[in-house]
Parts: structure tokens; C-alpha cells; sequence
């Protein structure tokens, strides 16, 4: 029962860090990369853009095949068992991400928009919320080798 349990919590830990934390951050690195590569590297930047306004879409993809897969009522029991988050806030937050990623997508089909516009629209509204999580090293760390 506890490895069931903890491998049903690492389920639901991972459906939040892909929704609430890695489409926002993937988002704006994509955006971010845009911006820096795309004089030198422009097939890969725009590449790395039209990945950034579809992270929501793949996300919604990737979650819609592990309920086809597992069930449902397998995700809501670990989500359930987590306990930091529901289904519905789930849904809630990702069609949030999704509509948005719909907008970049016809700003740039249908209204004509540059990938640039596109680019800083994303930097101006998706907060970057994942980096705020990480252990930073301390300044001037030097690594076993003295580096």
C-alpha cells in the first residue's frame, strides 16, 4: 500500500508541476530564447516560439492521454491523495493556459502579429513562477575542483 500510495503522489506531483509550473516556464524560456537567438539562429528560434505558444495545447495532450490510459478515476485518486490541488482547479488553470496559447496562435495566423510581438506578449503576461522554487547556489561557489 505505501509504495502504491507514494507512486500515486508522484503522479499527482507531476500533473502540478506540468500544469502549474512547467507550461508558464516553458512558455517564457521559449519566448526569452526567441528574443536572443533569433538574429543569429532564426530557424531554431522561431522553432523554440511556436513551441512556447503550443506548450499548453501539449500539456492538455499529454494529460488527456494519461486519462485514456490510466482512467479518471485513477488521476482524480492520486490528485485526491496529494491533496495540494483538484481536478476542477486543474482544468480550471489549464484551459486558462490553453485559451491563451489560442490567442498567440491566431494573433500570429489570423491578426498578422510578428513572432517579436508574440514573444514579448509572453514575457509580459506569464509570470515565471517555476524559478522562484529552485536552490540557487551562493555567489562565488567554487565546485570540489576549485572551479
Amino acid at each position: 500500500m505505501a509504495i502504491s500510495n507514494i507512486i500515486k503522489r508522484k503522479i499527482a506531483q507531476e500533473l502540478a508541476q506540468q500544469v502549474f509550473l512547467g507550461i508558464r516556464t516553458g512558455m517564457r524560456d521559449g519566448a526569452t530564447y526567441y528574443l536572443a537567438e533569433k538574429t543569429r539562429q532564426p530557424e531554431q528560434a522561431i522553432l523554440m516560439i511556436k513551441r512556447a505558444v503550443d506548450l499548453p495545447r501539449r500539456a492538455r495532450a499529454r494529460i488527456d492521454q494519461a486519462i485514456a490510459t490510466y482512467g479518471l478515476p485513477a488521476l482524480t485518486a492520486c490528485i485526491t491523495l496529494q491533496g495540494d490541488y483538484t481536478v476542477a482547479e486543474l482544468n480550471t488553470e489549464l484551459t486558462t493556459l490553453t485559451n491563451y496559447g489560442t490567442t498567440l496562435y491566431n494573433m500570429r495566423t489570423t491578426g498578422g502579429q510578428s513572432w517579436d510581438v508574440l514573444a514579448n506578449h509572453i514575457i509580459a503576461n506569464v509570470t515565471e513562477e517555476f524559478r522562484q522554487w529552485l536552490f540557487p547556489l551562493p555567489s562565488g561557489y567554487k565546485d570540489i575542483w576549485g572551479e
